[in-house]
C-alpha cells in the first residue's frame, strides 16, 4: 500500500469516530474476556499502585475494568477522540467545573492522586487554589487573551490561512470558541479516576494524540508520548486501524520504550476473517495488501473504517520485530462470540 492511500484511510477511520463516537461507545462497554487472561500472566494485581499506559484508549473500559477488580493503579491514557474517553462509564473528573465553589480541595485530590502532597511541601491554600483554577479556567492566559490571536491560532493549527480564504472575524471567533471548549474537554480528562471496587482512586492522566498523524510526520512516537516507565504498556483494538506494516512495528516499538524492565507489553490483534458474519460485510481495500478492508457501522450510508485481519505471519512478524529488547512469553485467542477473534500477544521488556 502506498503512502497516500494510507493516509486517506487514516482520515477515513478518524472521521468515523469523530461522527460515530456516542453509538460505536454504547456498544463496547463491557469488558473483553481476554484481559482475564492478561492479568493472570501479568501479575499486576500483586503490585502496589502498578502503573499502566494505555494507547489508543478509547472509551477507558480497560481502565473501569481494572477498577472493578479493584486495583488502584495510575494509568496515562492516550488517544484522538476525546469524546470517546468522555463517555466513560464511572469516570468522574477532579477538574473543577465554575459551579464548583471548593476549588482548593478539588486541586488537593488532584495532587494526591498524582502522588504529589503539597501539604508536606508547604504549598499555601492560595497556590493550590491557583492550580485549580487553571485547570478549570476557559479564559486564556498570557498573550492568548485576545479573541482575535486565539482564532488565528486555531487556524494556524488547523492549517487554514483565514487571511487568503476571506473568513471573517465571526467565523474566527466561532472557531476559537470551538478549539476552547475542546481544550476544556481536554483539562477535564487530564486528571480523571475510576473508583475501585474498593472504594479507592484508580487515577487515569490522559493526553490527546493523535498517533497516526506522528507516524505520518515520521516523528519518533516514543518522546511524544508523555509517560513513564510502565508495569504493563497495552493497545487494544488499534491496531487493525493501522494501514502501514511498518507502523504497526513503530507504534508497538513505542510501547516496548515505555515499559520498565520486566514490564509487559500486551497487544489485541483482531482475526475478524474468522467470522463469516463479520467478513461478509468487509470490503477489501483497492490497492491494498492481504487482509484490508473496510467496514461500515450500523447500515450508516458513507459511514466506514479501514480494518486489518492479522494472519499468524504477521504476529509473528511483530514480535519478531522487537525481539532484542522483549521476549514473547505469552500468545492465545480470545474475545467473541468464538472465543478466538482476537490474537493477544504478550512481552516482556528485557
Amino acid at each position: 500500500m502506498d503512502i497516500q492511500t494510507a493516509r486517506s484511510l487514516s482520515a477515513l477511520t478518524t472521521e468515523f469516530y469523530r461522527q460515530a463516537s456516542t453509538s460505536f461507545s454504547d456498544t463496547r462497554r463491557h469488558a473483553w474476556p481476554g484481559w482475564e487472561r492478561l492479568l493472570a500472566v501479568s501479575g499486576l494485581a500483586s503490585l502496589d499502585s502498578p502503573r499502566v499506559l494505555d494507547l489508543a484508549c478509547g472509551n477507558l473500559r480497560f481502565e473501569r475494568y481494572l477498577a472493578e477488580r479493584g486495583m488502584r493503579a495510575r494509568v496515562w491514557a492516550v488517544d484522538n477522540c476525546d469524546d470517546l474517553a468522555l463517555s466513560a462509564e464511572g469516570l468522574a473528573s477532579d477538574v473543577p467545573r465554575r459551579e464548583d465553589a471548593d476549588t482548593a480541595n478539588f486541586a488537593l485530590r488532584a495532587r494526591e492522586l498524582a502522588g504529589d502532597d503539597s501539604r508536606q511541601r508547604g504549598a499555601g491554600c492560595d497556590d493550590l487554589a491557583l492550580s485549580a483554577e487553571g485547570l478549570a479556567s476557559d479564559v486564556p492566559r498570557r498573550e492568548d487573551a485576545g479573541a482575535i490571536n486565539l482564532a488565528l491560532r486555531a487556524n494556524e493549527l488547523a492549517g487554514d490561512d483565514s487571511r487568503q480564504q476571506g473568513v471573517g472575524c465571526n467565523d474566527l471567533a466561532s472557531r476559537s470558541k470551538e478549539s476552547m471548549r475542546s481544550e476544556a474537554r481536554r483539562q477535564e480528562l487530564g486528571r480523571s479516576f475510576f473508583t475501585t471496587a474498593d472504594g479507592g482512586p484508580l487515577a487515569v492522566a490522559y493526553q490527546h494524540l493523535d498517533v497516526m498523524e506522528c507516524l505520518y510526520a515520521e516523528s519518533d512516537l516514543s518522546p511524544a508520548i508523555d509517560a513513564p516507565a510502565c508495569d504493563l504498556c497495552v493497545s487494544f483494538g488499534f491496531m487493525h486501524h493501522i494501514p502501514l506494516r511498518e507502523h504497526r512495528m513503530q507504534v508497538l516499538r513505542a510501547l516496548v520504550d515505555h515499559a520498565r524492565s520486566g514490564g509487559l507489553v500486551a497487544l489485541s490483534l483482531w482475526q475478524f476473517e474468522r467470522d463469516p458474519r463479520i467478513a461478509g460485510k468487509a470490503r477489501p481495500v483497492s490497492g491494498g495488501d492481504r487482509g484490508d478492508y473496510l467496514l461500515g457501522w450500523q447500515g450508516t450510508a458513507g459511514l466506514q473504517r479501514f480494518c486489518h485481519s492479522f494472519s499468524e505471519e504477521e504476529v509473528d512478524e511483530l514480535s519478531a520485530s522487537v525481539a532484542l529488547d522483549a521476549r514473547e512469553v505469552a500468545r492465545y485467542s480470545a474475545d467473541g462470540k468464538s472465543g478466538d477473534l482476537n490474537r493477544y500477544l504478550v512481552l516482556e521488556r528485557l
